[in-house]
């Protein structure tokens, strides 16, 4: 594997083929889809919330002091677009991807859109976290996270 690329860890699911699930380039868990969550890390000395995770606060500079925690799973769409051409991953267009605003960590990641027509995730949509297979032409079929718009009743 190439220098600074995200290290790939083989999950297995039932009668599909085996996805992968990706870490950051230094091999740390992004999400753990057991608990459908997405891992970012917590300064225990001044309190702020990281995604992805990190082992030093660079608001503090304290290091050691790093903890691993489970993020919320509900957001706001913060800024979106949508893309009209093939990825060259593999999805097929029209897709949509932008940032989240991850409304009980006060934290924007960056995120695919998946479930509804791209243009209906604009700013301030209410959004929930989900994970599904999607293709990845250059390592095979990915275990990712995405969003997709919150349910109204």
């Amino acid at each position: 594997m190439k220098q600074g690329q995200p290290e790939a860890k083989r999950v297995t699911k039932a009668g599909e083929p085996p996805p992968i699930e990706l870490r950051s380039p230094s091999g740390v868990r992004l999400f753990d889809p057991e608990r459908a969550v997405l891992l970012g890390s917590s300064c225990q000395t001044c309190g702020r919330t990281f995604f992805p995770q990190r082992s030093l606060c660079p608001d503090c500079f304290t290091g050691g002091v790093m903890g691993e925690r489970a993020l919320g799973r509900k957001g706001v769409v913060y800024a979106s677009t949508v893309v009209r051409v093939p990825s060259s991953l593999g999805h097929p267009p029209p897709y949509a991807y932008g940032y989240v605003t991850l409304v009980d960590d006060k934290l924007r990641v960056f995120a695919r859109f998946t479930g509804s027509a791209p243009e209906l995730f604009v700013p301030g949509a209410a959004v929930k976290l989900t994970f599904e297979i999607v293709p990845n032409n250059q390592l095979g079929p990915m275990l990712a996270w995405a969003f997709r718009l919150e349910e109204h009743t």
